[in-house]
């Protein structure tokens, strides 16, 4: 599911359909598929989750970032964290690893779960925001 909706919300956000393909490996789960430009690019993403803070030994935000730092030399990786609490996140105080290549951020904007939000690529400094609806059809 976490696959299938970032995925989503990366086609909102490229606007072309974004597919993937559950191919785990050491440093990705998932190879994610989309065409631009008449090209085709496949690009291996490592999915994570934020649980909630109810959660036993649910640790920090940063604590999970710093955990990134086992996938040295990963320049081409991306991140997807799955945001799993209802929170506001400071990107800017946080200390975002060098060795992969993206870090992408999303989840649901309130509890009902139909509008989502993703941002990223956090590394860049033009990230974005983009919204989107749970996919219902």
């Amino acid at each position: 599911r976490q696959a299938a909706l970032f995925c989503y919300g990366m086609s909102a956000a490229l606007g072309v359909p974004v597919v993937f393909s559950q191919v785990e490996r050491q440093d990705y789960d998932i190879v994610a598929r989309f065409v631009a430009n008449e090209e085709t690019h496949f690009v291996p993403v490592q999915l994570k989750e934020w649980v909630p803070s109810f959660m036993p030994n649910a640790a920090s935000l940063q604590d999970e970032i710093n955990k990134l730092a086992k996938y040295a030399d990963s320049s081409d990786l991306v991140v997807a964290f799955h945001l799993n609490r209802t929170t506001r996140v400071e990107i800017e105080k946080l200390a975002l690893p060098k060795t992969i290549g993206e870090l992408w951020f999303y989840g649901a904007k309130d509890r009902t779960q139909a509008r989502w939000q993703l941002i990223g690529n956090i590394l860049s400094p033009h990230s974005q925001a983009y919204e989107f609806e749970y996919p219902t059809a």
